[in-house]
């Protein structure tokens, strides 16, 4: 008798297969091993050293609770804390543990259905509860499991969380913040979910919602039902990501701002929602021929080449830097710019009947200063003869004009340089002809007339 007891107790816990599967939830164990839940009891499965699968099987130690048998395995979200394993009531609310070989039930509450698609995860060996869509909206809060009540509660939260909540997102957890980003958020005017292309951040240690950026990846999934189908899972520090309907597959790493693409072709389509990583190996259960049942089966994603890589948001700080350092090459070549412009440019003097001015300042003329200025508005360069003609006087001798001549344009030289620290008027011989003599104005210098307009000089 004692030694058919023995055979009955050994048949029952190595003799079941892991294929054939209809309702299962795997939930990681460590870097090796692995669970499979189902409703009668729970697969240990690990990797030998030559990667090869293997497992036991142990019934539950006592049926489970009702609650727990009447919805499907698959639907519920687990973590592993400290070695026991927390399954989580779809949508949220009732919570049960397993440990000693059975599941039981561990909370007060009752079935939230408030939170689907949330992110169930632990921080400082508490439970939470992120985000989901519930009752026809989506939400942005996070609830926190209270082991002394055996109730849940809000968790108060600051900064700027996603307006119209999180449905169908994917979520990270690294360090002491949750990474939440390709989601899609309840319009509360249309009810209608649209798409979020940005990336936040909850610190969980300042209880801070942070809006990091654009997204530069998103995900491929353009409505909410193509991210229900797409699988999203934890690998390590990063999340993989394999949207419906495509053999590519994406690793994103939040923390070092990069998406890396894979090309798997054809051999991770049979890949399900339900998909955990054991190291570097995905284990998923692959959908059988009939269709009715699935066989756990696993792929090395090492073994699958990088066919691109993107950043996962647009960096900001890259994006500042770049504004300040193009900011800067612009302001330098325009400060040069206006330099050389006006250090080359024309000085303009206006010429009125009794002054001459521009707005540094203004000089008083007489009008026989007057007539002088008045041709330099017409040419650049006035010939001695043609000043000469302004002062002619049949009373008076050729010397006599020459030296009022000359006195006028000192007098106005003087009166200009006393405004302008510069002389206006300078005597040069004609570049054709140097027996010549002629008067030009200032370097740079040009006057325009109220009446006539301008000319340069």
């Amino acid at each position: 008798m004692k030694k058919l007891l023995i055979f009955v107790v050994f048949f029952s816990f190595f003799s079941y297969s892991q294929e054939g599967l209809s309702d299962y939830l795997l939930v990681e164990k460590d870097s090796a091993s692995f669970y499979t839940f189902t409703k009668e009891g729970v697969y240990f499965s690990s990797f030998d050293e030559n990667n090869v699968l293997d497992y036991r099987y142990r019934a539950y130690s006592k049926p489970p609770p009702k609650t727990f048998k009447d919805v499907p395995t698959d639907t519920f979200s687990a973590i592993n804390l400290h070695g026991v394993i927390y399954l989580l009531y779809p949508g949220g609310g009732v919570l049960y543990q397993y440990s000693n070989g059975a599941i039981e039930r561990i909370d007060e509450s009752f079935p939230h259905r408030n939170q689907f698609a949330g992110f169930f995860f632990a921080y400082n060996s508490e439970l939470y509860l992120l985000g989901g869509y519930g009752y026809w909206a989506s939400k942005e809060f996070l609830t926190k499991f209270n082991f002394e009540s055996r109730s849940w509660e809000v968790v108060s939260l600051s900064g700027e969380a996603p307006k119209g909540g999180i449905n169908q997102g994917s979520f990270l957890k690294a360090k002491n913040s949750i990474y939440v980003f390709d989601f899609f958020s309840t319009q509360p005017e249309s009810l209608i979910d649209k798409k979020n292309d940005f990336l936040y951040e909850l610190n969980l240690s300042k209880s801070l919602w942070v809006k990091k950026g654009r997204l530069s990846a998103p995900s491929p999934a353009v409505s909410i039902e193509e991210a229900f189908l797409s699988v999203r899972t934890r690998y390590g520090s990063s999340l993989f990501e394999r949207a419906a309907h495509t053999s590519a597959f994406r690793i994103i790493d939040p923390l070092k701002n990069v998406v890396k693409i894979f090309s798997a072709e054809n051999e991770l389509s049979k890949l399900s929602k339900n998909s955990i990583f054991v190291g570097s190996k995905i284990v998923y259960a692959s959908q059988s021929a009939d269709n009715k049942s699935y066989k756990v089966t696993f792929a090395d994603i090492n073994s699958y080449p990088v066919v691109d890589e993107k950043k996962h948001i647009l960096d900001n700080q890259g994006l500042f830097l770049k504004y300040i350092a193009y900011s800067s090459v612009f302001l330098a070549l325009l400060v040069l710019f206006l330099y050389a412009f006006f250090k080359n440019r024309d000085t303009l003097y206006s010429l009125s009947d009794q002054s001459l001015f521009n707005e540094k300042g203004l000089v008083f003329i007489s009008i026989e200063e007057k007539k002088i200025l008045s041709l330099f508005l017409d040419s650049s360069v006035v010939e001695n003869n043609v000043l000469l003609e302004l002062f002619s006087d049949e009373s008076k001798s050729f010397d006599a004009i020459i030296k009022r001549k000359n006195k006028a344009i000192k007098d106005l030289n003087d009166r200009f340089k006393e405004v302008f620290s510069q002389d206006l008027i300078f005597k040069d011989t004609d570049k054709h002809d140097s027996r010549q003599v002629v008067y030009s104005l200032a370097p740079k210098t040009q006057l325009i007339s109220e009446v006539k307009g301008f000319s340069s000089s």
